[in-house]
């Protein structure tokens, strides 16, 4: 069985942000990778930029340039006040240029003698906080450009305020960054983040879109091999894309091409932001990419049921659960986005080191409680619906199945858990089956769920139910009508 281990994703901010000035050293830059290095570690991720750089960066401007600090520790800029965490992160930033330290140089340079895949990861499209115009995070290109916005006549949701790269300018300040961080860094790879924040045309552009990607891909690519013979050894190129082939190339973000082209080395199908997805098509990408493709299935830090849903930070369980499934498909690679050693990190320490020690390992998770549970896709084409299993209401004598996926056969015991919302009646009982096979109701673990989740109800699965791959739950309501909000699959291993 494959240990296939973890890549982990390290943003742009959390460092800067979540650190004291006075751990602005080459010692306390060293620490951070410290805390990713585990056993199963083989790439550690680091992300130089947003719309600006956190780096003294010669195409983008800095992340400090334009900030007005003071004595007291608080910061304006373009007549915003900064939040205390917000001006944190770029005086730290700043703190460091100007003690002679570049931040990426160390941590590479550190990752690598760790024994680490050593890369940058770009963000290709950024926009945090668009709603706020004057924002510091944003670039004098963004603002200062209004008409190369994807949406410009609208600004319902972030993602119209992102940059059309059907505009030549935004693709060629875009290539400019590119080439700096090959031409300054010794790298094992750059990744080019497209899922940041995954809208790159006007909508009923993506297909000609497609085609200029692909050529922007390609020159990247041409770049990365100019760095691996200035360097010395290997430079890969890495993609973040959307998690099925079909939405990705939909989107412009055909990576199975740009695989097929030899364009790319490593894919990470991944949600965007709101949820991990529980059903990415891990075994159709396996089949589509070179066999020379290394493949990573993106994780991210929540998970939601629904698209409505209060978000649940991610536990060691959840991760397990979701992993068991990619890593049973045929994912290379577990790869953890937001999940940092601080601030934006899963529940608690001790998860996060379990998840590190143990989440790229298909044999280990086997041995530990997992949870399969149900939420949904977070991203799809302008003006396709979001489909999605829950809520669910159901009537008197309704039934609904839904198709939880599992990965790896249990070897212990399973429970199927349905959650009910704040106003489900006091007698409110299914009947449930799993693959056809009856399950009598149970005790309810304690577990943790949404805060929208008051009460869970949980049935035995018997032995032999569930094999490899996927089960299929279904409820019947015989009572009054009820909600469904959360539903999972409950593996507990053998002691």
């Amino acid at each position: 069985m494959q240990t296939a281990g973890i890549a982990i994703n390290e943003d742009n901010s959390h460092f800067f942000g979540s650190r004291p000035p006075e751990a602005m050293t080459e010692a306390g830059l060293r620490e951070l990778i410290d805390h990713y290095a585990g056993p199963l570690t083989r790439e550690v991720l680091l992300n130089p930029n947003a719309m600006r750089a956190s780096y003294a960066a010669r195409t983008w401007e800095p992340i400090w340039e334009g900030i007005e600090f003071r004595e007291d520790g608080t910061a304006c800029h373009r007549g915003m006040e900064l939040k205390p965490r917000g001006a944190r992160w770029p005086r730290n930033a700043q703190l460091l240029h100007e003690r002679g330290l570049n931040p990426y140089a160390v941590w590479l340079a550190y990752a690598r003698e760790k024994g680490l895949g050593a890369w940058l990861t770009m963000r290709m499209n950024d926009i945090h906080s668009v709603d706020e115009p004057n924002n510091f995070m944003h670039s004098a290109f963004w603002r200062e450009h209004p008409e190369f916005r994807r949406v410009p006549h609208r600004f319902a949701r972030w993602q119209d305020a992102a940059l059309d790269y059907g505009r030549p300018e935004v693709r060629e300040r875009s290539l400019a960054q590119a080439r700096e961080l090959l031409e300054t860094f010794d790298l094992d790879g750059l990744e080019l983040d497209w899922m940041r924040f995954g809208y790159h045309f006007r909508p009923g552009h993506e297909a000609e879109g497609r085609e200029l990607l692909t050529e922007f891909v390609g020159q990247v690519r041409a770049l990365a091999q100019q760095a691996a013979a200035r360097l010395g050894h290997p430079v890969k190129l890495g993609v973040r894309v959307p998690a099925r082939p079909e939405t990705a190339a939909e989107l412009g973000m055909d990576a199975v091409v740009w695989a097929q082209a030899g364009l790319v080395d490593m894919v990470v199908p991944t949600a965007f932001w709101a949820t991990t997805d529980y059903t990415m098509p891990i075994r159709p990408w396996k089949q589509l990419l070179p066999a020379s493709v290394t493949l990573a299935a993106g994780l991210e830090l929540n998970s939601r049921a629904y698209p409505a849903a209060p978000p649940l930070r991610n536990t060691a369980e959840m991760v397990f659960g979701y992993a068991a499934n990619y890593l049973w498909q045929g994912a290379d690679r577990i790869y953890l986005f937001n999940h940092m050693d601080s601030e934006t990190a899963v529940a608690t320490e001790t998860d996060r080191l379990r998840i590190l020690n143990l989440a790229g390992d298909a044999a280990a998770i086997q041995q530990q409680v997992r949870r399969h549970v149900v939420t949904y896709t977070d991203t799809v084409q302008d003006g396709r619906e979001v489909g999605y299993a829950l809520p669910v209401s159901l009537g008197t004598n309704q039934f609904r199945e839904m198709r939880i996926p599992v990965g790896y056969a249990p070897q212990g015991a399973v429970q199927a858990i349905l959650g009910l919302p704040k106003d489900a009646a006091e007698t409110t009982a299914f009947e449930v089956r799993v693959n056809g096979v009856p399950c009598p109701a149970a005790a309810a673990p304690e577990l943790a769920v949404a805060e929208n989740v008051v009460r869970l109800l949980a049935f035995t699965v018997p032995d032999g139910a569930v094999g490899d791959g996927e089960c299929v739950v279904e409820v019947r309501n015989p009572g009054n009508p009820a909600q469904i909000v959360w539903a999972e699959v409950l593996v507990m291993p053998k002691a």
